[in-house]
C-alpha cells in the first residue's frame, strides 16, 4: 500500500508537479481511504496462484470419518499449501449451507500436489449431494462435488432381486450380503434355488476353472465380476449381452469396482450396472440433444 510520500512520487511522475494545494487536499484524503482501501481488499481477496483441478464425483459414507482426494496445481511461485482450508458444504436446489467448521489442509501429500481431505459428513437416509469448497487466505480456488451415501446402501440389492445367488471363492461377496441382510444362496455350499440374480466373482483364472468345472448354466440374469486374470488387460466399462438362454448378463471388470465392501462409490457403480441388467426402465439415460436450426 503506497505511503503518502511515495504517492505523491507517483502522482509526480505520472502528471507533472504537485501543487501545494493538491497536497494538501492529498493529505486529508488519502487517510479517509485506508479504511476503505482495506474493506475492498477483504471483499474482494486477490485471486490466488492455485488452482484446483477439476474433479471427479466422488462417493462416501456418511455418519463417520470420510475422505476425497483432489489435486492442487501452483501457477505461481513456490508456496506453502499449510495457508489452504477446506470446508464441507450441503448442496440443496436452492441453497448450499456449511455443515462444519473450515479446516486445515493435512501435512501429508499423496503425489505432487495430490491431497486426502478428511471430513465429517452426517448420516443420511439417502443419498445427498454435498460440496467441500478449498480456499487459500479466504479466495475459493475450487470445489469437490461429493455424494454421501447411507451406510445400508447395498441393501437396495433386494428392491431388484428377492432371491440372489452367489459364486465366490473369496467370500467377499457373502461378507457384503450378510453386513446388509441380504439374503442369498451360495453355490459352494448349495444350489441356486429360485435365484433371480447371480452374481458371479471370478477374480484369477483359478476361480474361472472352479466355476467352469461345476458346469453351471446360468438360467437367471447374471453379473460376472472378473479380475486381469480372467479378461485381458485392457480397462473397460461394464458390457451387457443375452447368455445361451437369452437371459442378460453383464460383464464389470474389478477396476470399476474396488474395494467392493467398504467403498460407496464401488457400491453405488455396481448397483446401477445391477439397475440396468434387471430393470433398465428404471435407469434414467440422458435425452439427446435437441437438433438446431
Amino acid at each position: 500500500m503506497l505511503k503518502p510520500k511515495l504517492l505523491k512520487f507517483a502522482l509526480h511522475e505520472i502528471k507533472g508537479p504537485i501543487r501545494s494545494n493538491d497536497m494538501r487536499l492529498l493529505s486529508v484524503v488519502y487517510p479517509l481511504c485506508l479504511p476503505m482501501m482495506g474493506f475492498f481488499t477483504v471483499l474482494c481477496p486477490f485471486p490466488s496462484d492455485l488452482v484446483l483441478e477439476k474433479p471427479a464425483e466422488q462417493y462416501v459414507f456418511g455418519g463417520g470419518p470420510a475422505s476425497v482426494q483432489l489435486t492442487i496445481r501452483n501457477l505461481g511461485p513456490p508456496k506453502e499449501f499449510s495457508r489452504l482450508t477446506h470446508r464441507l458444504y450441503q448442496a440443496s436446489s436452492a441453497t448450499i449451507a456449511p455443515v462444519e467448521p473450515a479446516r486445515e489442509f493435512p501435512p501429508r501429500v499423496l503425489g505432487d500436489g495430490i491431497f486426502s481431505l478428511e471430513f465429517s459428513p452426517p448420516a443420511v437416509r439417502t443419498i445427498t449431494g454435498f460440496i467441500v469448497k478449498v480456499f487459500d487466505e479466504g479466495s475459493e480456488i475450487g470445489a469437490v462435488p461429493v455424494h454421501v451415501c447411507p451406510t445400508n446402501l447395498f441393501q437396495n440389492v433386494s428392491n431388484l432381486a428377492k432371491h440372489v445367488a452367489i459364486f465366490d471363492s473369496e467370500r467377499h461377496l457373502p461378507e457384503l450380503l450378510e453386513k446388509h441382510g441380504v439374503e442369498f444362496q451360495n453355490l459352494l455350499e448349495s444350489g441356486a434355488g429360485e435365484a433371480e440374480l447371480l452374481l458371479v466373482k471370478l477374480t484369477s483364472a483359478k476361480d474361472e476353472e472352479i466355476w467352469r468345472a461345476r458346469r453351471i448354466a446360468p438360467q437367471v440374469p447374471t453379473a460376472y465380476i472378473v479380475g486381469w486374470g480372467v479378461t485381458s488387460s485392457e480397462k473397460i466399462l461394464p458390457v451387457k449381452f443375452s447368455n445361451a438362454h437369452g437371459h442378460p448378463s453383464v460383464i464389470v471388470q474389478d477396476w470399476f469396482v474396488p474395494n467392493l465392501n467398504v467403498s460407496a462409490g464401488s457400491q453405488v457403480r455396481l448397483l446401477h450396472t445391477l439397475e440396468l441388467l434387471l430393470k433398465p426402465e428404471l435407469v434414467k439415460l440422458p435425452e439427446p440433444d435437441k437438433p438446431s436450426n
